[in-house]
């Protein structure tokens, strides 16, 4: 099973996805670790955000 957390900073998001258990688990992509928008986004911009959420979770079964 694969598992992904956010944490929410200002206008960044820090993203970690794991696979496996609970007591055997591994990291999956270290490489993609953060999305941002500018500080004051417009509608457009939180949309392309959440296409961009939307994509990473389909490319790692979320």
């Amino acid at each position: 099973m694969n598992v992904m957390g956010i944490m929410l900073k200002a206008n960044e998001m820090r993203i970690v996805t794991l696979t496996g258990t609970r007591t055997a688990h591994e990291l999956i992509n270290p490489k993609f670790n953060k999305l941002a928008v500018d500080k004051h986004p417009q509608q457009a911009e939180v949309k392309i955000l959440i296409e961009q959420i939307s994509q990473y979770c389909d490319a790692n079964n979320i």
